[in-house]
């Protein structure tokens, strides 16, 4: 990448950029997308998990324990660290 885009990268890792402001500033761009990348999938799992245990038994019953812990084990996870 060469030129005015070439600045607006900052190395963070070899092999890894991360994109700054258009100002130049070290702070990395937010965007929706990366905000609720990981909550809209935690959520796509839970509603699977709810949908699974609702119409099956058997396997689903076991996808839904797994699918409906998730977000438990995340929490525990978390809070933890």
């Amino acid at each position: 990448m060469a030129g005015p885009a070439a600045d607006l990268v900052h190395r963070i890792a070899p092999g890894r950029a991360q994109p700054l402001d258009a100002r130049g500033g070290g702070a990395p761009i937010v965007t929706a997308s990366r905000i609720f990348r990981v909550p809209t999938a935690i959520g796509l799992v839970s509603a699977a998990g709810l949908l699974s245990a609702l119409i099956g038994d058997g396997a689903f019953d076991a996808l839904s324990w797994a699918a409906l812990g998730l977000p438990v084990a995340l929490i525990g996870w978390h809070w933890t660290r």
